[in-house]
């Protein structure tokens, strides 16, 4: 994500930069929630399990605002 956030490669890519940047971050984001319920699971660790607790509420809040907003859209 790093290689294509200047304005050289955003002209490059038109619309397909933020569809590329969203997949990238939803991409990480998954990578990194992976790693926090494999460690909160086997280990137990309160600061993992806060981790995870938060990385799924973010993500719930998103999906509920994707959801509000083609609703939106539709109606």
């Amino acid at each position: 994500m790093a290689l294509s956030s200047n304005r050289a490669a955003q002209q490059r890519l038109g619309r397909w930069w933020s569809r590329l940047h969203r997949f990238g971050m939803h991409y990480l984001w998954l990578v990194f929630m992976q790693a926090f319920v494999g460690i909160a699971l086997t280990a137990g660790d309160p600061i993992y399990v806060a981790l995870t607790v938060a990385g799924v509420l973010a993500f719930m809040l998103r999906a509920v605002a994707a959801m509000r907003h083609r609703l939106r859209r539709t109606a």
